[in-house]
């Protein structure tokens, strides 16, 4: 296997990038640990930064220059990429993102003379401000012409995010390896002692836990979710709410749980390392995203055997096992919240989840290994 580049804009606590780290800690597979490039010039050690340097891996970051112009910045990351790629010698660059945007990325790899540029689609709709969504977008319908001149391979972590990066026609042509997002299930099954501990770690030991996993901001609909829990707690006060991630948006979903007088029913505990304990303390996980590719959270939800209250705008593809219930986007707080509460008060499904998730193809061992094949270079 050649020396890998992992091109990720960070390392904070998200999807794409317990997706990496799951793959980078697959030893027994790999050669070697990956290096990772990111475009991020603080001196702030992200959540998912020092798990991989504790596993052996290379950190290298660069960020913005003093300019507040979004093309100029833009032009000069992509510059200091390739020179980065063009001193450093590696075999494979794989480039992780949501949007065609990152062809600039697979241009200044391939400038570089990176003999395998892999490029992996993690999304299904643009994120940023309107305006640079709009020049997002331009290059979005531009670029999916260009891919096969920049990108070796092309990966998605489900069919929705292979169109949305690659076309329609690239992917019914199979060009596009749609790769599962794996977790490392051994520690996510069910166990009902790790239930139970972390149950009494909250003093939530007889309540119904509602959690969610996600970094706030707009995409994950931390709004949507609070008017949710508010009627949920209305209908029953037993009910509490246990909500990881940082981001941009926290302070103000914190102002709303108390303007609602929700505060001191609201657990907002940040990052985690032990999650895969946490969800099985939980009794349901909820999940209204406006937009996901095929969220990593979602199918760690499914090994612990949480039921799931998912929003219908993420990929059928999630839903691997019977813990997954559905529904739209478009309907009201207060229906969720009967739903909620519905599934709260059920008998319990079966949690032990360990077969369903190895047969659907989910453990990180599994994708690691096509992964490595991919990653061979002809000498």
């Amino acid at each position: 296997m050649g020396k890998v580049l992992q091109f990720v804009y960070g390392l904070e606590s998200g999807g794409i990038e317990a997706f990496v780290t799951n793959l980078n800690g697959c030893r027994e597979i790999f050669d070697e640990p990956f290096d990772f490039l990111l475009y991020n010039s603080s001196d702030h050690v992200e959540f998912y930064e020092k798990i991989n340097k504790d596993l052996g891996s290379n950190i290298y970051k660069f960020g913005d220059n003093c300019f507040s112009n979004f093309v100029i910045r833009c032009i000069q990351k992509r510059i200091r990429a390739y020179q980065f790629m063009k001193t450093h010698h590696y075999d494979v660059v794989h480039i992780h993102n949501s949007s065609v945007f990152c062809i600039l990325e697979a241009i200044a790899a391939k400038a570089a003379g990176i003999p395998k540029v892999i490029v992996h689609s993690h999304n299904t709709v643009m994120g940023g401000t309107a305006g640079i969504k709009f020049f997002k977008n331009i290059i979005q319908i531009i670029g999916k012409s260009f891919w096969r001149f920049f990108a070796d391979e092309y990966c998605a972590c489900s069919t929705e995010a292979g169109i949305w990066m690659f076309g329609e026609k690239a992917v019914k042509k199979g060009k596009v390896h749609i790769l599962k997002n794996g977790i490392r299930g051994d520690l996510f099954y069910f166990d009902d002692n790790v239930r139970r501990e972390y149950r009494k770690k909250l003093g939530w030991e007889d309540n119904y836990i509602i959690g969610h996993v996600g970094r706030f901001n707009k995409q994950k609909n931390h709004t949507f979710l609070m008017d949710i829990f508010a009627e949920v707690y209305r209908l029953e006060p037993k009910a509490r709410l246990l909500m990881f991630g940082v981001g941009e948006l926290q302070n103000e979903i914190k102002k709303k749980a108390e303007k609602l007088g929700l505060l001191k029913y609201v657990n907002f505990y940040g990052t985690s390392n032990e999650i895969n304990c946490w969800l099985q303390a939980m009794d349901l996980y909820l999940f209204p995203s406006l937009y996901e590719g095929l969220p990593v959270s979602g199918i760690e939800a499914q090994a612990s055997g949480v039921p799931l209250l998912s929003s219908d705008t993420i990929s059928p593809e999630m839903e691997v096992t019977n813990c997954v219930s559905w529904m739209s986007i478009e309907e009201s707080a207060a229906h969720w919240a009967e739903k909620a509460v519905s599934l709260l008060k059920t008998i319990p499904i079966e949690r032990n989840q360990r077969k369903a998730i190895q047969n659907a193809g989910y453990d990180i061992k599994e994708t690691a290994g096509i992964l490595k094949e991919m990653y061979r270079i002809e000498k």
